[in-house]
């Protein structure tokens, strides 16, 4: 069953307060019932949320600073997720220059 849009951007604006400072410190650890990840994979993988609604909403919550780290992990996904594929087997780049190009 998919999850309908409206779950999406739910959960999207729940994690809003969390995209900033607190992610770039807390994204590696496990705090069991408050939880850094954002959860949204799902919803981007579906496009029910896209990536510039989720980048929009970090930017607008904390401004680009603040928030850089998070929208490089959104930006990260993309490329690891699609752009890839693209960089490999469309244009016969070496995987490793995208990656570094998005590092």
């Amino acid at each position: 069953m998919i999850a309908p849009r409206s779950e999406g951007l739910c959960r999207m604006a729940a994690f809003v307060p969390h995209m900033a400072d607190d992610y770039a410190a807390l994204r590696n650890y496990d705090l069991g019932a408050r939880s850094t990840v954002s959860r949204l994979s799902p919803y981007l993988r579906r496009r029910l949320v896209t990536k510039a609604e989720v980048i929009h909403a970090a930017i607008t919550g904390h401004g680009p600073e603040p928030a850089a780290r998070f929208i490089d992990e959104v930006i990260w996904r993309s490329y690891s997720k699609d752009c890839a594929s693209i960089w490999i087997f469309v244009l016969w780049l070496p995987w490793r220059l995208g990656a570094d190009f998005f590092l």
